[in-house]
């Protein structure tokens, strides 16, 4: 796949928009997580529903001795994905991911800042019963979803979020409205002053959680084989519908692309990873200059 040489006005504000970002310190970005991580971990314990880590959660006998082992699965493959991140994002390799379960109908998947990542017991239960090919299926859609999160993570997207909700709240998403210490707001300001007017939708930051997703899974399978070959993101949007209270339906229609769109961009990275790797012998898939190639795939808006 060519990458145009004429990279958009959308790319060019997305580019001056992520090095902003990736110049605010990880004391900010951890101090945005908490405060998000201790709203949401309160709303749901609130609504009188529970939340566990991973490892607490395999081992309740009552799930059944199959969804107990994708999680065991899943618990060793997280671990290499949060190394892939370590080797394009350097500062976080000091830092552990937290992924914790809970069975609040009313959130699926999410993440809260640089290594916090929210996973529904429900969503473990689907992907397995959703899987037609097994347990190795249902493994790799969960990496893929585990990869999408901290794709938004490389981002920055939850600084991203705080900015507009610190500029316009909402109620809906209050969550994302930053407690911060006083250092802590002048220094989320002086962000908020050279952001970029026209931020990203959020058909848009899915797209890139997506992107850099696929290529956090390609780091990680190049030391692990078994992994397979097949496209993980592609398939994780073929035929895989996670289960959504009516309510939330609409909303994430509204705010993500459709399953369709996130097949097609899957397809695209694929195509542009193996131009690099085959066609001119790129060894090095964590550059930055593969990064902005990987995202610059990205549809405009005007093209979704």
């Amino acid at each position: 796949m060519s990458i145009s040489m004429h990279r958009s006005a959308e790319a060019q504000s997305r580019a001056k928009a992520f090095k902003l970002a990736q110049s605010v310190p990880l004391p900010l970005l951890v101090a945005i997580q908490k405060s998000v991580k201790n709203k949401f971990e309160k709303q749901v314990s609130r609504s009188g529903y529970s939340m566990c880590s991973l490892k607490q959660v395999a081992q309740i006998p009552s799930l059944g001795k199959e969804v107990q082992s994708l999680i065991k699965q899943f618990t060793g493959r997280s671990k290499l994905l949060w190394q892939a991140l370590g080797t394009i994002w350097p500062e976080i390799k000091e830092m552990h991911m937290d992924i914790k379960v809970h069975n609040s109908p009313k959130f699926h998947v999410g993440t809260a800042g640089p290594g916090m990542v929210y996973i529904t017991l429900q969503t473990f239960q689907d992907v397995l019963r959703l899987s037609p090919k097994g347990r190795k299926q249902a493994l790799n859609r969960l990496t893929g979803i585990l990869a999408h999160e901290l794709g938004h993570n490389f981002m920055r997207h939850i600084l991203q979020k705080s900015i507009q909700y610190l500029q316009k709240p909402n109620k809906y998403h209050d969550n994302y409205y930053p407690t911060l210490d006083n250092k802590s707001k002048q220094l989320l300001q002086d962000v908020i002053n050279k952001m970029p007017t026209t931020p990203l939708s959020n058909h848009q930051k899915e797209f890139e959680a997506d992107t850099i997703g696929d290529l956090l899974i390609t780091i990680a399978k190049r030391s692990n084989k078994n992994w397979g070959t097949p496209n993980i993101m592609y398939d994780l949007w073929t035929n895989f519908f996670p289960s959504l209270k009516p309510e939330n339906v609409d909303l994430v229609r509204k705010s993500h692309p459709s399953y369709r769109q996130r097949q097609l961009q899957a397809a695209r990275v694929t195509c542009c990873l193996y131009s690099a790797i085959v066609t001119h012998r790129t060894t090095d898939v964590t550059s930055p200059v593969m990064r902005e190639k990987l995202l610059d795939t990205i549809p405009t808006k005007s093209n979704l």
